[in-house]
């Protein structure tokens, strides 16, 4: 009776000790080791750019933070400034609005010891401001006189009192003008000149 050969077949041999599935094993890890190596540099690299477009941009900003502020400062000049011409300008506007109020003044002159008026229109009152008896135009071009002197232009008596005390408050006024009732020859500033009642007024 035959019988069949028996096969009998050698195991592999033990390469340096090891197995297959081991020899695998370090090409894994360095194939993960070198993915995370890669990535990490990638990572380094995104990291570096995205670092450089923020300096970039905050150069960016800085830069037109001072321009801001250069604007704000120039327009803080520009603000003094107009404030100041407002300030001028107002000033000036008070300053006519003042005038505008102020009554225009009025002047009247009577000859000699003739009778003189002064009135005011729409109810307002008269207010003398300055009177003066005597003479201080040049000669006949105010009052002029063929029989008395007309020389002497500084002569002065200062009436304003007894103007003012015959007058203020009124809205019509007959204005002395003789020299009695100043006080008589003993106040005539220069006896031998033709003189006459200069007054000035308001209304108010």
């Amino acid at each position: 009776m035959s019988s069949n050969p028996v096969i009998v077949s050698e195991p592999l041999s033990p390469v340096t000790g090891s197995s297959p599935l081991a020899l695998l094993l370090p090409l894994g890890v360095a194939s993960i080791c070198g993915t995370a190596f890669l990535s990490s540099i990638s990572m380094q690299a995104m990291n570096a750019e995205k670092l450089q477009e923020i300096q970039h941009n905050f150069s960016e900003l800085e830069r037109e933070r001072r321009n801001c502020k250069k604007d704000l400062e120039d327009c803080e000049k520009e603000r003094d400034i107009l404030k100041t011409e407002e300030n001028e300008n107002l000033k000036k506007c008070l300053a006519d609005l003042e005038t505008a109020r102020v009554p225009e003044q009025r002047t009247v002159i009577m000859c000699g010891a003739d009778d003189g008026e002064i009135r005011c229109e729409n109810s307002k009152t008269l207010t003398i401001v300055s009177a003066n008896y005597g003479r201080t135009e040049p000669t006949a071009q105010v009052c002029p006189s063929t029989s008395a002197s007309m020389d002497d232009t500084n002569c002065r008596l200062d009436v304003l009192n007894k103007v003012s005390e015959v007058c203020n408050g009124k809205t019509r006024c007959a204005v002395p003008t003789r020299l009695n009732d100043f006080g008589g020859s003993s106040v005539n500033p220069c006896p031998n000149t033709y003189k006459y009642t200069e007054v000035q007024y308001i209304c108010s």
